[in-house]
């Protein structure tokens, strides 16, 4: 069975939902013995989204931080299953640097 980015041999135990072993997607622990953690895994690409915006700290309006932080949040959100027309990538980074009003003149 295809779990977690690995693959894991698992019998389904009677009354298993979907054929599945119970709790056979559960995470596995680290080398350290501990388990992921939600906030942990987005740390990275949060710094990493911060520091795009370093460059430009002193004419923001929130810090990079905050920046990556509601950017990470608006892009998880933009792709959600089932939203009937996704935003593109072009629409979201335009979204997010120029907000939802149009410039005096511009088209939609």
């Amino acid at each position: 069975m295809w779990c977690a980015g690995t693959w894991r041999a698992s019998a389904p135990s009677p009354g298993a939902r979907g054929g599945r072993a119970a709790g056979a997607c559960r995470p596995q622990a680290g080398r350290d013995g501990r388990l992921p953690d939600r906030e942990a895994s987005l740390a990275r690409p949060r710094a990493a989204l911060a520091a795009l915006f370093e460059p430009d700290r002193d004419s923001l309006r929130l810090t990079p931080e905050r920046l990556a932080d509601a950017f990470q949040l608006t892009l998880m959100s933009a792709g959600r299953l089932g939203a009937p027309a996704p935003l593109t990538t072009e629409e979201l980074v335009d979204l997010f640097l120029h907000g939802a009003l149009a410039a005096p003149g511009d088209a939609r």
